[in-house]
């Protein structure tokens, strides 16, 4: 089988916080009954969370959405200018189920703009960021007693332990043209997963076809078969957390090399 030599390689994270990827989203309703991944389900009693979304008025495209537990403590609210498409407008606020607030950032236009607030549980502050437009302009941590310390970014994405070269060249290796497809001009494809607070690759799955099965099918492979552990996990406001991640892969016949495997 032909190796594929990949042009170009492009890794870059999407953090799913405090992104919403509920699939609820573009419903105006009563109670949504929701389960621990805040997807919709039917049976309430099966659901960790509810949801109500509501506009401002009936003629704004202004919605606001509030998750509640089950026991009603309010989870999250966020402000939209709009749900198509989904931009985060005002306050995006995260609460623990104590009604101890944890999260507080401002938003303007899609983008953080203002200050961005976490706490600790006990309520003592522990980072004050503030932002402009979207770009992060400084910052300062606190630890739990509320004494200041050297400040760490909100969030730090995965990286491959051995450098994102060495990534390259292990797709360079492993990722191969199928020679069925010799004629076909090529093809791209765009694979997410979670790499967890282990390290580890999980929850592979197509996120844009190329159309052509075999290009999917080698690209979910070549991603699953990373070996375990291969990453350093990424971090949200110093704790370790799952991230979501996305890799296009791109097969090209007019980079494959010639030697068959």
């Amino acid at each position: 089988m032909k190796q594929l030599a990949l042009l170009s390689f492009l890794f870059f994270s999407l953090s799913f916080f405090p992104q919403e990827t509920e699939d609820y989203m573009d419903l105006l309703s009563d109670t949504i009954w929701l389960n621990a991944s805040r997807k919709k389900i039917q049976n309430k009693d099966s659901a960790v969370y509810f949801a109500i979304l509501s506009k401002e008025n009936p003629e704004s495209q202004k919605v606001i959405s509030k998750t509640y537990f089950v026991s009603g403590q309010i989870q999250k609210v966020v402000n939209y200018s709009s749900l198509k498409p989904k931009t985060i407008d005002g306050k995006y606020q995260l609460y623990a189920e104590n009604g101890q607030l944890l999260y507080d950032a401002d938003y303007k236009n899609g983008k953080r703009h203002g200050q961005l607030l976490t706490f600790w549980k006990n309520g003592t502050p522990k980072r004050i960021d503030n932002y402009q437009d979207g770009e992060f302009i400084n910052g300062t941590c606190f630890d739990i007693d509320g004494k200041e310390i050297e400040y760490f970014p909100y969030l730090i994405e995965p990286k491959y332990k051995y450098g994102e070269e060495a990534l390259m060249r292990y797709l360079r290796k492993n990722t191969f043209y199928p020679p069925e497809l010799s004629h076909i001009v090529g093809g791209k494809v765009v694979v997410s997963f979670f790499v967890d607070i282990d390290g580890n690759i999980v929850d592979v799955k197509q996120l844009k076809t190329s159309l052509i099965d075999a290009f999917d099918e080698e690209a979910l492979r070549v991603v699953r078969n990373i070996p375990k552990g291969s990453f350093i996990p990424g971090k949200r406001d110093g704790e370790h957390v799952r991230f979501r991640m996305r890799m296009p892969i791109n097969f090209k016949p007019s980079f494959l090399k010639q030697n068959n495997k």
